[in-house]
């Protein structure tokens, strides 16, 4: 299914990257939102080739996440339910 697409961004990543950009330049200076039409540009031209290209870059993070075994051994591993994240 094709996500919901705003200006050639999924949604998403798209509020997440205007939250990002719009909420310091509130409280900090109004120059940071500078970045986000650069930031747009950048995500348009990596969904040019793919519309799914940030859910595959997510299911690259869950998937590759560290164990505590890999963290021992200096190895990545993948996680086969939610719930070997979560155990302590």
């Amino acid at each position: 299914m094709r996500p919901a697409l705003f200006m050639g961004v999924p949604m998403v990543p798209f509020m997440l990257a205007f939250g990002l950009f719009t909420l310091p330049a509130l409280y900090f200076s109004f120059w940071i939102i500078l970045a986000l039409p650069v930031s747009i540009f950048v995500m348009q031209q990596m969904v040019k080739y793919d519309e799914h290209v940030f859910d595959l870059l997510f299911l690259r993070l869950k998937t590759k996440a560290k164990s505590k075994t890999a963290k021992k051994i200096d190895n990545f591993t993948l996680l086969i339910s939610p719930a070997d994240s979560e155990s302590k």
